[in-house]
């Protein structure tokens, strides 16, 4: 039980050849450096959602 997210890194800016994509949708940067407004999010959603489970 827990909050998950699609993906933990960025989608790399240079992309894979004949990709499109190119997004800001990860945890973190492609430097590995988290962005802690998110990841302060989820840490919370993630310690309460027991709670919220068994409380409806």
């Amino acid at each position: 039980m827990g909050y998950a997210w699609f993906v933990y890194y960025d989608q790399a800016v240079t992309r894979k050849p004949g990709a499109t994509e190119a997004f800001n949708m990860g945890l973190a940067n492609q430097q590995d450096q988290p962005y802690h407004e998110m990841t302060d999010i989820m840490r919370a959603t993630n310690r309460n959602v027991e709670a919220v489970h068994l409380n409806g």
